[in-house]
């Protein structure tokens, strides 16, 4: 039983590293898409920014009027 629960406490500790580990890839990809978005939206204005693209964003900047808009 002993050696069972070692590999059960080794599995989780595992599983532990791996969960850390995506969440910083995924914080990692998220604050990269945001910075995209919002140089997206500097070319192209708010109003065209395709409603799927606006999915995972966070707050977006209006740059003519440094407004927050907040996604839909």
């Amino acid at each position: 039983m002993a050696e069972s629960l070692k590999d059960y406490k080794n599995s989780l500790e595992e599983i532990e590293v791996a969960y850390w580990k995506i969440l910083n890839q995924a914080a990692t990809v998220t604050a990269e898409y945001q910075l995209a978005l919002q140089l997206y939206v500097k070319k192209v204005g708010v109003e065209n920014i395709p409603e799927e693209l606006l999915e995972y964003a966070w707050i977006l900047v209006d740059p003519e009027t440094g407004d927050m808009v907040h996604p839909k």
